[in-house]
């Protein structure tokens, strides 16, 4: 095999993923980090990869690592993401979501709980999300 057909044949194995995050925490005016007060879920991230695995485990656990990790265990590529979107975020939090190419999945405790919904501008009441975020901690 020739370097063109060799480059061709790993240029097919590169899987376009898009992904968002979605967060219930905003920042505030003071520059602190809260809850978003009418409790919606607001889109904080945004990003399309190139990945040699088309594995959502593995997008989700890359997107975690992302929004969690110190920034010198990031790679250059992690480490452009994160510093486009953590003014947006603290971190990825239990309750909050992440979508890999339009499926949905909702932070547990361990690891992710694949949703239906994920209910973007959607205001639900503090109960509700109470409700919500407990179970996604427990789950």
């Amino acid at each position: 095999m020739n370097s063109n057909e060799n480059q061709k044949t790993q240029e097919q194995k590169l899987y376009l993923m898009v992904i968002a995050v979605y967060v219930w925490k905003v920042n505030s005016v003071a520059g602190m980090w809260i809850e978003n007060p009418d409790r919606t879920l607001v889109k904080a991230a945004e990003y399309s990869v190139r990945s040699d695995s088309s594995s959502i485990d593995y997008q989700l656990a890359r997107a975690f690592h992302i929004f969690n990790a110190p920034e010198e265990c990031l790679n250059d590529e992690e480490l452009d993401i994160l510093k486009q979107y953590h003014k947006n975020f603290p971190s990825l939090s239990v309750g909050d979501y992440v979508c890999v190419n339009g499926e949905g999945y909702m932070c547990a405790s361990e690891g992710w709980k694949k949703v239906e919904e994920v209910p973007v501008n959607k205001q639900i009441s503090t109960k509700e999300w109470v409700n919500l975020t407990f179970t996604a901690a427990r789950n």
